[in-house]
């Protein structure tokens, strides 16, 4: 046993490796797998097409007809699918593949040899290898091989024989000859471990060799016999493997059967060694029952085998070539319908956006697949990137048409495009001349040709065979079908001055103009802060009927405060009244927008100011509303004093405020009488006037992020009323823009505390603590009412945005106001 278990650890290694090599008996190539994926995860990528129904431009027809001689010819044949970068080869080949269903297919993409020293010894051993690994297991034995290999395998059986033998006498010192050979023979009539670990390895070294032989792959190393070997040597071995690989192929296919090997992507090796792969698959063309299908980039072999071997004429690499070559197809050029057809059934969103998008497209883009693609790509993007620029007013909106446009002339005619990021109003020259010959039969393209820009640069427009201009004159036509197609042009008067807009969007894909800056007029008129700019631009903006849009953008200045100063905010605050055509009262307080969102709520635990009836932090998630910019001024409340009837403040004449004081807060309010102003407001205008809910007064004043004070985190004495020399209340605005929040509202911290429309409760945020808050009311509970925002006379501590505090709805004090709020249900949100 203990010699047994000696020999198991000897061949240990052996053991190991029997599942990968048994694994890998029937293991079949990478390059056999068959693309699965559904048409609907194509849109971005261009992968290549690999079944019918993910066709688009028919090239179905063009696999049918070429798969009749790969079918039908006579071996040996070779095929050459000729095409530039982008035309469709791989997806043809992988076509006329799928035609093939009863006949053997192999597929080689040199691309992914191309990185090997050697590509055409590299490209050999593939072949061999995808050969070798389509051939069942017992032809891939070489027999003679296998026998060398069990005889010289013989010793180690013998080391498995003799424990068993040392075995069978040390466990029976009285047992015979005859009882150590039956145990040899029978190792289950004795059932030692030992001995059935023995019959084990016995019976794996007999079964070794064969497993070995069938994984055995075909070691080619021809280059150092090439570069070195004489010239019999070389084609001694050249002969050996052409008749290896015949031999191998005859296996595979039998006697009336065929082989196609595709070999795609030859022109995305270097053209260094382009030839010397051509001269390696000629090697192989001639063996029997063998088809080849080629795809390459015509223009680009036939120049790496012009330079290799230095033909005096062109003419003769053409040959060298048809040599190789017995059916050559050229892919054709896509036609436009194909084109168009294409980005309507397969881009339908980009059509519901732009209608006319697909005969931009289809006029204007080189008729090659994986440049339509590409364009598509870029043109979406673009689109996406715009509205969320446009969103966040980094440029002016912009024409989809147009968009398309200048993709086309980026993708296609990439020397105009450079030039147009020095020069963009050259774009508006090249249209205008378009479509001043737009009755002309010939859109007048001889008139336009070679236009030089003798008062810019001198740059040509077309060239000639003596000089070269920005596009070439065979393109021409495409450029003039295409920016004659649709409805919008660059001369459009409400398009001349875009030009930047549209280069600048395109240099996001393709880099460059860096002195090209996108048009912002409109951000400059809503956002500039001059009322009658304002209005002018709004005035525009109702008379297209795009209020939505605008308001939508003017809404999203307040939702990203961090982008824009406390005067865009205002003047976007401005600018959505007139767009909701919110006139206000003489009498109406003025108010600012809190746009929907979350916001942080009350005072950490690490805040060494915060009182225990602030904490803990929460975020609490608010509805949209209008906040007053100021707390209600005894201009303002002489009002309703007058109108209704109400008796006024305690330091009033009768009704009449002091007159110095008609911008300052009201104070001496109770919260009941606070109230009653909100409810006659409401009467006199017809919008739903209240007191804020403590969350909204609190995300007004500090904003998203949780500022301590209204301006920021750091106590500035300069930026509020707050334990001054004052002593008193001052006009409202009179720290503004310095001391507003982020939403331009003033006088949070410091003036009057004010009033808000909650119940005190001082446990309030701990119970609310790890759960989702919406529009909290408050308490339904409770004596006191809340006040927040701290007075003149406080300290800083009292005018942190956080504060709170707390008093009967009927008392009044010198300090105590209130500012007002429009519920969302009025407010326009």
């Amino acid at each position: 046993m203990i010699l047994s278990a000696l020999c198991l650890c000897l061949y240990y290694n052996h053991l190991v490796s029997i599942f990968e090599r048994v694994q890998g008996i029937f293991r079949r190539e990478p390059g056999d797998k068959k693309d699965k994926s559904p048409p609907s995860e194509r849109g971005w990528t261009d992968r290549e097409i690999t079944k019918i129904e993910d066709d688009r431009f028919d090239f179905r027809d063009y696999a049918e007809v070429l798969a009749d001689p790969v079918c039908n010819a006579e071996p040996p044949l070779t095929i050459g699918i000729y095409g530039s970068w982008g035309s469709g080869k791989s997806s043809l080949m992988n076509l006329i593949r799928g035609e093939l269903r009863e006949i053997e297919t192999i597929q080689i993409n040199v691309w992914q040899l191309s990185n090997q020293e050697e590509v055409w010894q590299a490209f050999l051993q593939a072949l061999f290898n995808r050969v070798n690994s389509k051939l069942r297991w017992w032809q891939r034995v070489q027999w003679r091989k296998l026998g060398r290999e069990l005889v010289v395998n013989s010793y180690r059986i013998v080391v498995v024989i003799i424990p068993i033998i040392l075995g069978g006498l040390i466990g029976k010192p009285d047992a015979s000859w005859l009882d150590v050979i039956n145990t040899i023979t029978n190792p289950f009539s004795s059932t030692p471990v030992g001995s059935l670990t023995s019959l084990g390895l016995f019976l794996w070294l007999l079964v070794k060799p064969a497993i070995e032989a069938s994984r055995q792959v075909v070691n080619i190393d021809l280059k150092s016999i090439m570069k070195h070997g004489s010239y019999e040597e070389q084609i001694t071995e050249l002969m050996k493997l052409q008749n290896r690989f015949a031999g191998m192929v005859e296996d595979l296919v039998g006697k009336d059967g065929r082989l196609v090997v595709f070999i795609d992507d030859l022109d995305r090796c270097t053209p260094d060694k382009i030839p010397d792969l051509l001269e390696a698959i000629k090697l192989f063309t001639t063996t029997p029952k063998c088809v080849y299908v080629l795809g390459l980039d015509h223009d680009i072999v036939r120049q790496g085998i012009y330079k290799k071997y230095t033909f005096e004429d062109k003419r003769e690499a053409e040959e060298y070539l048809e040599k190789i070559v017995q059916v050559p197809f050229h892919l054709p050029p896509l036609d436009e319908g194909k084109i168009e057809d294409f980005v309507r059934r397969d881009y339908p969103h980009i059509i519901k956006e732009c209608p006319s998008a697909a005969e931009v497209f289809s006029k204007g883009l080189e008729p090659n697949p994986r440049k339509v693609k590409r364009a598509l790509n870029i043109y979406r993007t673009l689109l996406d990137l715009a509205e969320k620029r446009v969103s966040v007013w980094e440029m002016d909106p912009i024409d989809d048409e147009l968009t398309a446009k200048i993709v086309v002339i980026q993708s296609r005619y990439r020397k105009l495009h450079e030039y147009l990021t020095i020069h963009p109003e050259f774009l508006i020259d090249i249209e205008s001349q378009v479509l001043d010959g737009k009755e002309d039969s010939d859109v007048k393209i001889h008139e336009i040709k070679a236009k030089i820009r003798e008062d810019k640069t001198g740059e040509i427009l077309l060239g000639d065979d003596k000089e070269p201009g920005l596009i070439d004159t065979a393109d021409f036509h495409g450029l003039v079908a295409m920016l004659l197609t649709g409805v919008r042009h660059f001369t459009d008067e409400d398009q001349k001055d875009q030009i930047n807009s549209y280069i600048y969007l395109i240099a996001t894909a393709e880099g460059g103009a860096t002195g090209v800056r996108p048009s912002r007029r409109e951000r400059e008129a809503l956002l500039g802060g001059d009322y009658a700019t304002i209005e002018a631009q709004v005035d525009k903006i109702k008379q297209q009927g795009v209020e939505e849009t605008y308001s939508t953008r003017l809404m999203g200045v307040l939702g990203d405060l961090s982008r824009y100063t406390p005067a865009e905010v205002a003047s976007a605050n401005l600018a959505l009244d007139l767009l909701e055509d919110r006139e206000r009262e003489e009498f109406e307080p003025q108010t600012v927008r809190v746009p929907a969102g979350s916001f942080l709520m009350g005072s950490s635990d690490n805040d060494e100011l915060a009182f225990e009836n602030e904490k803990p932090q929460h975020t609490v998630e608010l509805s949209g509303y209008l906040i007053g910019k100021y707390p209600v001024t005894n201009r303002e409340y002489q009002n309703f004093v007058s109108d209704e009837g109400y008796k006024p403040p305690k330091d009033w004449s009768g009704e009449q405020y002091p007159s110095e004081k008609g911008d300052h807060p009201v104070v001496k309010v109770s919260w009941e009488e606070a109230q009653a102003y909100c409810q006659w407001l409401s009467e006199k205008t017809g919008r739903d006037y209240r007191l804020p809910t403590e969350a909204e007064w609190e995300k007004a004043a500090r904003g998203q992020e949780g500022r301590l004070y209204p301006w920021g985190d750091e106590w500035v004495w300069s930026r509020c009323n707050s334990a001054s020399e004052i002593g008193d209340t001052t006009p409202v605005g009179q720290f503004s823009p310095q001391g507003d929040s982020p939403y331009g509202v003033a006088d949070t911290s410091g003036n009057v505390w004010e009033w808000c429309a909650d119940l005190f409760d001082g446990e309030a945020y701990k119970r609310r603590a790890g759960s989702q808050v919406v529009d909290p009311e408050g308490p339904k509970r409770g004596t006191s009412r809340v006040l927040r925002g701290g007075a003149f006379q406080d300290v800083p501590r009292h005018v942190r945005c956080a504060g709170r505090l707390r008093l009967d709805p009927v008392d009044w004090d010198f300090f105590i106001g209130f500012r007002v709020i429009v519920s969302p249900s009025g407010s326009g949100l």
